[in-house]
């Protein structure tokens, strides 16, 4: 469990946990209660972030980004090409 401290600067140690900037960690249930008690907030941890599917998906993204500008600047190409032929024709 994640223990906040009410001084979120608080660097030290506490119960025997170390705080480093109001952030300690334990998974002591008599700890918990008494964080509790002197009014430091307890939560769940974060669930870690996998950075490796999250990179897949951003170059993935991008793959995608790329080919949709290629086909928007294909098409005002096109546009382009129509305009001027309709000009010529004229």
């Amino acid at each position: 469990m994640q223990i906040k401290a009410p001084n979120k600067s608080y660097t030290g140690e506490s119960f025997g946990v170390m705080f480093q900037h109001g952030v300690g960690k334990t998974d002591d249930p008599w700890l918990i209660s008494r964080f509790k008690e002197k009014g430091f907030i307890v939560e769940e941890e974060p669930e870690e972030v996998n950075t490796a599917d999250l990179e897949k998906q951003i170059a993935k993204l991008e793959a995608e980004n790329k080919a949709l500008k290629k086909q928007v600047k294909e098409s005002k190409k096109d546009t382009t090409d129509a305009a001027a032929k309709k000009e010529d024709g004229k």
